[in-house]
């Protein structure tokens, strides 16, 4: 058995795209059809989480890669001996992470 597919259905797709109530600047008594809205300028509103995330992203992207004083500092204390590692603060840290973990 074999279907045919025609020129009916662009037409049917038309129809029912011109029925539709839940899209913006459709819904009824706005007077407008889905074609003059899709042929607008489309509109993204971001939530206050993503406007946060893409401020931090763009803080981010014009911070260094590392603080080169920092570092600096870090093999100063180290080649002199001064630099004392606490490992009770590293073993807090990797339990809380591992309690992260799935």
């Amino acid at each position: 058995m074999s279907n045919s597919i025609d020129s009916n259905v662009d037409g049917a797709v038309h129809r029912l795209a011109d029925r539709r109530t839940d899209t913006p600047g459709n819904r009824p008594g706005d007077g407008t059809s889905s074609r003059e809205a899709s042929s607008s300028s489309d509109l993204l509103n971001l939530t206050g989480q993503a406007q946060t995330l893409k401020a931090l992203e763009q803080d981010l992207a014009k911070s260094p890669e590392f603080d080169a004083n920092r570092v600096a500092q870090f093999k100063e204390a180290l080649s002199s001996g001064q630099y004392q590692v606490d490992a009770r603060a590293i073993a807090d840290k990797l339990l809380a992470m591992e309690s992260k973990l799935p």
